[in-house]
């Protein structure tokens, strides 16, 4: 399931300036893998405030992770 949060949704907003500052085609990109998160955003808010860029980079690991294996079995 996929929860807008409060935490990953500032987390998120606090990566806007380095977003902006991307071309246009890495910018989709790098939007697209920030909202990737979205599908752990109750473990993000379950680990809490302090550690909402551990947890959100943590997340974005573990779905590029899940894509290696997928792409490995298949």
């Amino acid at each position: 399931m996929k929860f807008k949060t409060p935490i990953l949704e500032r987390e998120i907003e606090n990566w806007e300036g380095f977003t902006s500052k991307l071309i246009e085609k890495d910018r989709k990109l790098f939007n697209q893998l920030l909202r990737s998160a979205y599908k752990y955003s109750l473990s993000i808010e379950a680990k809490g405030e302090n550690y909402s860029i551990q947890s959100l980079l943590m997340s974005l690991l573990f779905e590029q992770y899940k894509v290696m294996k997928n792409t490995k079995l298949n």
